[in-house]
């Protein structure tokens, strides 16, 4: 067989470009089209494609900075992405299709066809806005083929019943499996991990007290860095050359969004619009997808352990993240300190890179309040 390469969305995988004729194909039952065009004018294109395939505008995004914009259009049967970013300008590359896709009854199917076909299998993707499940495959030349099912109908509703009732239970049961009433006696936390980014070595420490204050320090090798959030303030200090400067918006975000635990801690408050959507498999664990919304109304889906009622995936869209910018989180350890479960070890996917994260210091009200007594200079 003639080798071919298969870039999924967060691994290559090396295929066979010629399969016997008594194989099946990966890709059968065909429905519902998709392709993305990158434009240099989203207005006018959408307007163009509103005429031309009688679409409606499903939502508009965009950065603050102007660096890219999406607007995403649909009608029965087709699905149409506009993509603008600053990096595709006239200077850098003409404007054109970028991917294609269509819709399949299952896309875990598929992506059983590919594991079993190459011993990897793609990453699904659940996309709760959009109400659909993908994955993207790359033929040999590099274009994208992007593959999408109903999130609604992937999975089997766990129950009859109201959809939105048994979100609201299922989150229920894992702020009691977290620790309950007793979360809210964690006044402060600090915490050590040691991480992986592809062959990088680090180290994070976050250390944080309630309501609004954090100091996120990464170390590797000799540098070492610091980022602080004050309320509405944040700094940057890098403690190798002592340079000093003041936070913007989304790295102070990005600095506070490190309070994993207490993002955990506080999944019933940073979270509403929840509604089950499904049952996934994660390993060797079955979990409850349930649809949400965070505190911005950007979709999330959180998938809840059914043996253990913890959560075991988290998928969210990150502040001030780009065109399909999604963090996923899968929990797979956690410690209990005085009846309270603290997530020990995850793996988070972002931007196509896979960070771990293994907790060795875990200490719950432990922080003093002049811990944050600083000011820059």
């Amino acid at each position: 067989m003639q080798s071919t390469r298969l870039v999924l969305l967060t691994t290559s995988l090396l295929i066979a470009s010629s399969a016997a004729a008594s194989e099946a194909p990966w890709i059968e039952d065909i429905g519902r089209q998709y392709f993305a065009v990158s434009v240099e004018d989203v207005d006018r294109a959408a307007a163009w494609y509103r005429t031309a395939f009688g679409l409606e505008v499903l939502d508009d995004n965009s950065a603050e900075d102007g660096a890219w914009r999406i607007v995403n259009l649909r009608r029965d049967g087709l699905f149409v992405e506009l993509i603008f970013t600053v990096k595709d300008g006239p200077a850098s590359r003409s404007k054109g299709f970028a991917k294609v896709g269509f819709g399949v009854p299952d896309v875990r199917v598929v992506a059983d066809r590919v594991e079993s076909a190459t011993g990897e299998r793609p990453r699904v993707l659940d996309f709760a806005r959009h109400a659909v499940r993908l994955i993207q495959i790359h033929d040999p030349e590099g274009n994208v083929i992007q593959l999408t099912s109903p999130l609604e109908s992937a999975a089997p509703a766990e129950s009859s019943g109201d959809a939105a009732a048994r979100g609201r239970a299922r989150m229920q049961r894992a702020i009691e499996a977290l620790g309950g009433d007793a979360l809210g006696s964690i006044e402060s936390l600090r915490v050590v991990a040691d991480c992986t980014r592809g062959d990088r070595e680090f180290t994070t420490e976050v250390t944080s007290r309630r309501p609004d204050r954090t100091i996120f320090a990464q170390r590797s090798g000799e540098r070492a860095q610091e980022m602080w959030v004050l309320g509405d303030e944040g700094f940057f200090v890098d403690l190798t050359t002592g340079e000093r400067q003041p936070l913007n918006e989304p790295q102070r975000a990005m600095a506070a969004g490190h309070e994993f635990h207490f993002l955990l801690f506080e999944l019933d408050q940073r979270f509403s619009n929840l509604r089950v959507i499904g049952r996934e498999e994660v390993g060797d664990r079955s979990c409850t997808a349930v649809a949400a919304e965070d505190e911005t109304g950007q979709a999330a889906a959180i998938c809840f352990d059914d043996a253990s009622h913890l959560p075991l995936v988290l998928t969210y869209e990150p502040p001030g993240g780009g065109p399909g910018d999604t963090i996923r989180m899968v929990f797979e350890e956690w410690r209990d300190i005085d009846g309270v479960q603290y997530v020990s070890a995850f793996s988070l996917v972002h931007r196509e890179e896979t960070f771990t994260y293994r907790y060795h210091t875990i200490e719950p009200n432990s922080v003093p309040e002049e811990r944050f007594a600083f000011k820059p200079s």
